[in-house]
Parts: C-alpha cells; sequence; structure tokens
C-alpha cells in the first residue's frame, strides 16, 4: 500500500472549503455594504404623492359637552324638617 504523506487531511477539500468560504463572505459584504438595493417599483413616488394629498389626515377630535344635554339641576332643598 502507498504511504500517505500529507496528513490526516484531504488537501483537495480543505481548498474547495476555503474557496466556498471565501466567495460566500465575499457575496455577503457586497450585498450588505455595496449594493443599492431591489426597487420592485410596485408604487411610484408620483402616485404616493398624489394619494398623500388626496387624502389628508383627519383632524383631531374635540371632546365638547354635547348641546343637547343640559347641566344637572343640584338636588332641590327638602322643605319640611325632619322628624
Amino acid at each position: 500500500m502507498a504511504e500517505y504523506n500529507m496528513g490526516d487531511y484531504n488537501r483537495g477539500g480543505y481548498i474547495a472549503f476555503y474557496f466556498s468560504m471565501a466567495t460566500t463572505l465575499v457575496f455577503f459584504i457586497y450585498i450588505a455594504f455595496i449594493h443599492p438595493g431591489v426597487d420592485l417599483k410596485e408604487v411610484e413616488a408620483q402616485i404616493q404623492k398624489e394619494a398623500q394629498v388626496a387624502a389628508p389626515a383627519p383632524a383631531p377630535e374635540q371632546k365638547t359637552a354635547p348641546a343637547e344635554q343640559a347641566p344637572a339641576a343640584a338636588p332641590a332643598a327638602p322643605t319640611e324638617p325632619a322628624q
């Protein structure tokens, strides 16, 4: 049997692992820091602007007493003395 002098690892697999790891890291760095992003162009900026102008934000509600209800009157004082 032939003598194995390179040690206890597969040198081709070792090189392939480092190549794939380096490629993956470079790809992630490119996507995270260099690539401008993806524009799906679902809604254009002009349409968004028109939608905001057409539907302004609702005014805040004012808490006031209804006009139909009169303020409660004070209870009447007793006219006869209690016995």
